[in-house]
């Protein structure tokens, strides 16, 4: 989500995804103390969605009204109209040309389709879809008053977040990126002065690939110390009694896996001749 006053002077821009709710948990939104901002909005915007949802008159069904008008536009329009509707059914049981008629059904009592959202289970498990049009208009009245409290807290809620944002927006954070730290080469460099970390690291990667220049690979130095002689540990010395392996500093095979394993065998290896050699 990008501030709407991004560019406005003096103002750090900060994802809504780094900015945390802190107010209470609100089940009813499966909110909870935490959730990112991102989230927090995407939680309240389903949840008024779902209530402009049901403010939207076209999903009702007017059949029965008999209209002879145009249907509602909105939703105080169709209260309105149930409430003309109701006041004139009511003075037709009431009242006709000749006076009083006490004894005619009113028409309140009549049974309607209702629609889906107001729609319930009986105990039955029986979905209802009818109701008396007094009741009908009662519990129409009551989902507007909760569709009303809701959308005032929905209000207030954005308005908190608004205010929120717009203060770590302005306080927060700095976004100008941190200077990379500098380091102090011992063996690369000339001279050994300190380096930014990008130039340290450069120089380093180009003193790596001599050095496997001129040493090989490490697949190559593994083939190499792989070539001393076979059963060499137990191979007799030149220049005295017993096998190799009992040179002290000798490394048995047990325990030869190294550049440095190779030199010393060879190191003692090529003293032994030399001794053999001097000898003779």
């Amino acid at each position: 989500m990008k501030p709407t006053n991004a560019k406005v002077p003096g103002c750090n821009p900060i994802s809504s995804n780094c900015v945390i709710w802190q107010g209470p948990d609100i089940p009813c939104i499966d909110l909870c103390k935490g959730d990112t901002v991102s989230d927090t909005v995407f939680k309240l915007a389903t949840e008024l969605c779902g209530v402009l949802d049901q403010l939207d008159v076209t999903t009702y069904d007017l059949s029965c009204l008999n209209l002879t008008t145009c249907d509602p536009k909105d939703f105080h329009a169709l209260i309105q109209l149930l409430i003309d509707k109701i006041c004139a059914l009511n003075e037709c049981c009431s009242q006709n040309a000749g006076g009083t008629r006490e004894d005619q059904v009113c028409p309140d009592d009549c049974i309607v389709a209702i629609c889906e959202a107001f729609q319930y289970q009986d105990q039955f498990g029986n979905t209802v879809t009818t109701m008396p049009l007094k009741d009908y208009v009662v519990a129409i009245g009551n989902k507007v008053c909760s569709i009303v409290q809701q959308i005032n807290t929905i209000n207030l809620t954005l308005q908190n977040h608004e205010t929120r944002i717009t203060y770590i927006e302005e306080n927060c954070c700095d976004d100008t990126p941190p200077a990379l730290p500098s380091l102090v080469p011992t063996c690369i460099g000339t001279p050994p002065n300190a380096l930014v970390l990008d130039d340290f690291v450069q120089i380093l990667e180009a003193a790596f690939c001599e050095l496997r220049a001129a040493t090989g690979t490490a697949t190559e130095l593994y083939l190499a110390i792989n070539k001393q002689c076979a059963g060499l540990d137990n191979e007799n010395q030149l220049s005295g009694p017993g096998i190799m392996a009992t040179i002290p500093g000798w490394v048995t095979s047990g325990n030869y896996n190294t550049v440095a394993d190779a030199i010393t065998n060879m190191w003692l290896t090529i003293c032994d001749m030399r001794a053999a050699i001097k000898y003779i």
